[in-house]
């Protein structure tokens, strides 16, 4: 019973991140085999929790499956619109079938937090206030990850490219956008080696902007800004190097992760997202705190710590693995009450969730209203995002936008043979009941009836 209790608290905080923000590694583990998709028609025995995601039990209650649904929506006049959910972690069979539907389709937005610099960065910057607040951040995340380099390798980098060359995609992705000041010119890295009989022991490094006037010293918003004159990097914020915990996860399971899996190279696939400057931006209005942006991106945080030492038993126990995976079924088919409850997670991470997802969500839906109003021949577009993404997403379209939903078509995510697994009936349906007990007193909401 305590080990089921560990699992459940821990894969929560995995379902939190799951469907809003998923950076690419940087580089794709080899693909496992694994039995085609197919996308089901008819429910079977499915017990309904969202729009997007729901638990089928097939077979008489032998086999259990995640489903994500894409859901048609029209208007006259206007293209067709696809809401594709979808499961970060799943069966690569699962990535097979949609990566075949959004292929079909005229135009993809999808999701992936931008560079900086990137998108709305110059309407953040604004004026010379502005453009010093963006400055003063830009050097304080390249700040963190040089830190992070050091916590890696040993040793500070030489230059800002060669940090670059040892990121991973994501975080380079980030730091390639975020070289230059608000007033676009080139952030100056000053290195410093170590000398040990200098009393240096790891060496030393400032990052500079010369301010508005691009000149040595200066007033106002032309005196020079540098992140030697900013508070020093708390543990937090420099954290640790290890794989995101969405990678962990599917690892761990032995399933696919969806930036691995999916090919977003077509030319009719847009990146529709906020940029890594908008979301600072929006995390520091929200109050919300920006250590769990990079702690999203990389697992660093206390529970993912946590997370990741269990992840790895699990990995090395059949039994466990089976168990997490089941469980991990159930809660993920809940995963939008939890995402939106505060009572479930607390105040500090409902502030994140709301702009990781709803702040983000309103730079989908303008790149939708862009493409209707401005390209009038598409006849589809498939808005491919994280399914706790596009419940919000298609009431803003009902609402606000005149569309109306006209059916939908369910993917298997994830499928469990309980018989295989070594689970019995009795015992899955204890597991799950005991997710939806637990999911349902985090977010005030009652249990889900057991079935007979």
């Amino acid at each position: 019973m305590l080990k089921s209790r560990c699992i459940r608290r821990l894969l929560s905080v995995a379902v939190l991140g799951l469907g809003t923000f998923t950076p690419r590694p940087a580089s794709a583990a080899a693909p496992r085999v694994e039995p085609p998709a197919r996308a089901t028609e008819d429910a079977d025995k499915a017990i309904p929790s969202a729009n997007y995601l729901r638990v089928v039990d097939a077979d008489d209650g032998q086999r259990v499956r995640l489903e994500t649904s894409v859901r048609t929506m029209t208007r006259d006049g206007a293209p067709t619109v696809y809401l594709v959910g979808v499961s970060h972690v799943g069966d690569a069979g699962y990535y097979k079938a949609l990566q075949e539907f959004l292929d079909e389709q005229s135009v993809v937005l999808f999701e992936g937090v931008k560079p900086s610099g990137v998108g709305e960065a110059s309407k953040l910057a604004g004026d010379d206030a502005g453009r010093a607040s963006l400055t003063e951040r830009r050097i304080r995340l390249l700040a963190t990850l040089v830190e992070r380099h050091r916590t890696e390798h040993g040793e500070y980098p030489g230059s800002l490219d060669d940090a670059l060359k040892a990121m991973s995609r994501p975080l380079a992705r980030i730091a390639s956008g975020a070289m230059v000041d608000g007033w676009g010119r080139a952030l100056e890295y000053i290195f410093k080696p170590a000398d040990p009989s200098g009393g240096v022991p790891k060496g030393s490094f400032d990052i500079m902007s010369l301010g508005s006037d691009g000149a040595a010293g200066g007033e106002g918003f032309a005196k020079d800004r540098a992140y030697s004159r900013q508070k020093k990097l708390t543990k937090g914020e420099i954290g640790d190097k290890r794989d995101g915990i969405q990678v962990q996860l599917a690892d761990a399971l032995g399933l696919e992760f969806q930036l691995t899996a999916i090919d977003y190279s077509h030319d009719s696939w847009r990146n529709s997202d906020m940029s890594i400057d908008e979301v600072q931006a929006r995390l520091k209005e929200s109050g919300a705190s920006g250590e769990a942006l990079f702690n999203m991106l990389d697992g660093s945080s206390l529970p993912a710590k946590a997370m990741s030492l269990l992840l790895g038993v699990v990995k090395s126990s059949p039994a466990m693995r089976s168990m997490a995976k089941l469980m991990m079924i159930e809660m993920l088919a809940r995963a939008d009450d939890l995402m939106t409850s505060s009572t479930a997670m607390g105040e500090a991470s409902a502030k994140l969730m709301r702009v990781i997802v709803l702040d983000r969500n309103q730079v989908v839906l303008a790149d939708l209203k862009k493409v209707i109003e401005a390209e009038g021949n598409v006849p589809t577009v498939a808005l491919f995002y994280g399914a706790g993404h596009l419940r919000d997403m298609e009431s803003v379209m009902t609402g606000e936008m005149g569309y109306a939903f006209s059916g939908e078509r369910w993917f298997p995510a994830i499928e469990m043979d309980l018989k295989k697994a070594g689970i019995s009936r009795a015992q899955a349906e204890q597991m799950r009941g005991s997710v939806r007990d637990s999911m349902g007193g985090q977010t005030g909401k009652k249990r889900v009836p057991k079935k007979e």
